[in-house]
């Protein structure tokens, strides 16, 4: 795991995520993904997807959803017309 570019991208400060250099962060991000996803330990998984949404978070992207308009859809949806 190359992750040195970190080093100087974040810091955390009183439990928050400071982003120093949004470009280092970027570059690493595919390798924290990675790692995060093929990690041996449920524990590291967890740790890494936690640490991926904060760092995502303090620069500046925010967690989002369609399920809501997925559901409304639903509701209102009768099938298809070619299949009835």
């Amino acid at each position: 795991m190359n992750l040195s570019g970190l080093k100087n991208a974040v810091s955390v400060i009183g439990g928050k995520i400071q982003i120093h250099d949004n470009d280092a962060l970027r570059k690493t991000m595919d390798e924290l993904v990675f790692q995060a996803v093929f990690a041996e330990s449920d524990d590291a998984k967890r740790d890494l997807l936690i640490f991926i949404k904060e760092a995502a978070k303090a620069a500046g992207a925010f967690p989002a959803s369609i399920q809501g308009l997925y559901e409304e859809l639903g509701r209102e949806y009768r099938g298809s017309p070619y299949l009835q």
